[in-house]
């Protein structure tokens, strides 16, 4: 696993693995699509403008469908105040709700604009599938979207290529949470904003600069958590 691709030189700002696949992903995408529309003689300004469309529509869809998945229950109960429908809309997505938005945006595109629904559809997908496999390479970077546990009743490794996702990704709370794996008791915390302890987040084990009087005490486990990581 490796969530952060680089560090710009003389910053300390970080390129996320996720979104540098998911950028790849889309110019690829784009460049392909507008090749195979030059081949079969259609529009390519036509592929660019329903890349744009799909591009925000499927960003707003991913973002929507994750927030109604994880966050449905308080959204009718009306829990969730607007600020932080708008924080949990930036934090997270799910593909599918980001192809159904694209494609409903695309398809209204062509209806409005007259053109061949059948044969601009027919030009995008294979493209836009190429690009979610892509995306997925970043996915798998950031610890998330994983499979079944691949190992036998005895808890040994069931299969050679079996992947062990490293303490604090996604995979790993995940795990911890169904009781399949334990983690060190001295990183786990009670957050004031939970109602029950979770591992600390390994962006705060990682930054050296904490100013949570709550976590000072656990900086010192920088180092074993790094090691963890290895």
């Amino acid at each position: 696993m490796h969530p952060e691709l680089w560090t710009v030189p003389g910053t300390a700002w970080t390129i996320p693995t996720y979104g540098f696949c998911m950028a790849v992903g889309f110019g690829v995408a784009v460049w392909l699509a507008v090749f195979r529309a030059k081949k079969s003689h259609a529009d390519p300004g036509v592929i660019t403008s329903m890349a744009a469309i799909g591009g925000v529509a499927g960003i707003l869809g991913a973002r929507g469908m994750h927030l109604i998945h994880y966050y449905g229950d308080k959204l009718k109960a009306g829990e969730m105040s607007p600020s932080e429908i708008v924080a949990t809309m930036a934090s997270g997505g799910e593909v599918l709700g980001g192809i159904v938005l694209a494609t409903v945006g695309v398809v209204i595109f062509l209806f409005a604009t007259k053109r061949s629904i059948r044969q601009y559809v027919d030009i995008i997908f294979p493209p836009m599938i190429l690009a979610m496999g892509i995306g997925r390479i970043g996915c798998l970077m950031f610890g998330c979207c994983w499979g079944h546990v691949c190992a036998t009743d005895a808890g040994e490794k069931g299969t050679a290529w079996a992947v062990q996702f490293p303490y604090g990704a996604p995979a790993y709370l995940m795990q911890w949470q169904k009781g399949t794996l334990e983690a060190p008791e001295e990183l786990i915390y009670q957050s004031p904003q939970r109602q029950r302890p979770e591992p600390i987040p390994r962006d705060i084990l990682l930054n050296a600069s904490l100013e949570d009087e709550a976590l000072t005490e656990y900086v010192v486990l920088f180092e074993r958590a790094k090691a963890m990581q290895a």
